[in-house]
């Protein structure tokens, strides 16, 4: 008998006598059909199945990561292959793996390995996965999995306890729920983002004069034509639209800063040059006045008036509206 280490996956079916059939021939069949699809999971990973002890089955891998990989597969596959049958004839697997030192006898295997991935096995919920610490440890950055601790447990001829890692599987159909939640809430975003631009797009052309308006109709309505009758491997929309499109870069309006795109001002807004004009005339026609009285004064000045001389000097305003003491 020779001895060597190597990687022991443990699968079992969850009581396959549980479903009431009273011919245990119809009950076996079930089985075989499962245990067909195990050994074509374990070919896939370059396992080897060794044996099979009643409703479960062993197997060995060379390397413990694809021991893994093939185990998480096992378990999607039966996943899959129960969604299409009633629930009186679905069956689940328990699953331990295990790395340790085994004997090698006729084909088959022996020994604590094998034990300890049995004993991880029972401690498997219905379709999932427990595997030792030293699994874990050479498997946890290799493979796309989630491993819970689930405690230290004492296993049967093994003295030290073993370190229990469930690894958290998802199943099929909840991985293509996730999936087709993520890209429905990518295309609502997608969606979202195009809504906003082509609101922000309409709002500036409302603002934008008629002439601009139509070059950007003109555009639109040469794209569709050649969408309709030229493909877009033929894309001649391209030239008559260069110079519309040159013509509404120079004629369009553009907001400054944070502000709004403008509209046309209204009339009220517009400055009012004829009360402007007026209220110039009438100033100037009052200048005039004061300049003619300004006259006066300093002739009054000039001839020495007694008066002007008890009262003091008196104000002259300029022509100009200055006032002279």
């Amino acid at each position: 008998m020779k001895r060597r280490l190597t990687t022991v996956l443990y699968a079992a079916a969850d009581r396959p006598d549980a479903n009431g059939d009273s011919d245990d021939g119809v009950s076996l069949a079930r089985l075989n059909g499962y245990r067909a699809l195990l050994a074509q999971q374990f070919e896939q990973r370059e396992g080897r199945q060794v044996n099979r002890w009643g409703h479960a089955v062993v197997a060995e891998f060379p390397s413990v990561v694809e021991a893994v990989r093939c185990a998480i597969d096992v378990q999607r596959a039966v996943a899959s292959k129960n969604a299409s049958l009633n629930r009186d004839e679905r069956l689940w697997f328990r699953i331990g793996i295990n790395l340790g030192d085994v004997v090698l006898d006729t084909g088959d295997v022996y020994g604590d390995g094998v034990n300890v991935a049995a004993r991880l096995e029972a401690l498997a919920e219905p379709g999932g996965i427990v595997v030792s610490g030293t699994v874990h440890e050479l498997t946890r950055k290799q493979v796309d999995a989630t491993f819970d601790f689930i405690g230290d447990k004492k296993v049967k001829n093994i003295d030290e306890p073993v370190a229990s890692y469930a690894v958290r599987v998802e199943r099929s159909d909840e991985r293509d729920a996730m999936a087709q939640a993520a890209s429905d809430a990518e295309t609502a975003s997608k969606l979202q983002h195009l809504a906003a631009r082509a609101e922000a797009a309409w709002s500036w052309l409302k603002a934008q004069p008629k002439s601009v308006r139509y070059a950007a109709g003109l555009i639109g309505l040469f794209i569709v034509l050649n969408a309709l009758f030229g493909g877009i491997a033929n894309p001649w929309f391209v030239a008559p639209s260069i110079p519309l499109a040159l013509y509404i870069y120079l004629r369009a309006r553009r907001p400054t800063g944070a502000e709004t795109p403008r509209s046309w001002p209204d009339e009220a807004a517009l400055p009012d040059f004829k009360s402007a004009r007026c209220r110039w005339q009438k100033r100037r026609s009052v200048g005039d006045r004061t300049g003619a009285d300004a006259g006066q004064d300093a002739a009054a000045i000039g001839h020495g008036n007694d008066d002007d001389d008890l009262v003091g000097p008196r104000t002259v305003r300029h022509r100009h509206g200055h006032r002279v003491e």
